[in-house]
């Protein structure tokens, strides 16, 4: 078992230190993170649309891309373990 120790808990995020890592990392409520990824993937949408420029959609998608797959990560572990998420997502078109 790996110790995790809160070093500050504050709306929405904690900051944590986990046994072995140098530096604290910052936990994200799941339903704080679902709204993230909302966010990024209406504007790797937009950017798409407006923008001309390839590095303004590569970072935008990269940050889709990121904050995605740390989202799938949660919504399968809350699965593997039974519980419901802390929001609704739509149905894929």
């Amino acid at each position: 078992m790996i110790e995790v120790k809160c070093i500050k808990n504050v709306i929405n995020s904690s900051i944590v230190q986990v046994e072995g890592r140098e530096f604290p990392g910052v936990v994200i409520q799941g339903d704080t993170l679902y709204s993230l990824y909302s966010k990024s993937e209406y504007l790797l949408k937009v950017i798409s649309e407006i923008s001309e420029c390839e590095q303004d959609y590569d970072n935008a998608e990269f940050l889709n891309d990121t904050i995605k797959e740390v989202l799938e990560v949660y919504e399968l572990t809350m699965k593997e373990l039974g519980r419901k998420l802390p929001y609704n997502k739509p149905e894929k078109k």
